[in-house]
């Protein structure tokens, strides 16, 4: 190299940036699938509702605090 001929000059950051933006371009994209889907036949086991074990208990505390209000009230 003489000294006549010019040096290629470094390229800017901003230069490396946007280079570096258009090479990763597709990669950077988010999925173009919404999160909520599934795949397959539902569950038969996921459709059946589960059987509530503490209704009864929630009847008996129901029950009582009526009682327990008409006592309040009629005395």
């Amino acid at each position: 190299m003489s000294a006549a001929e010019p040096r290629q000059a470094e390229p800017a950051p901003d230069d490396k940036v946007d280079e570096a933006i258009e090479e990763s371009f597709p990669a950077s994209d988010p999925p173009a699938y919404p999160a909520g889907v599934t795949s397959g036949a539902p569950s038969h086991e996921a459709a059946a509702p589960q059987p509530k074990r503490n209704a009864p208990v929630v009847a008996v505390i129901a029950v009582a605090a009526v009682i327990v209000l008409l006592w309040a009230l009629f005395g």
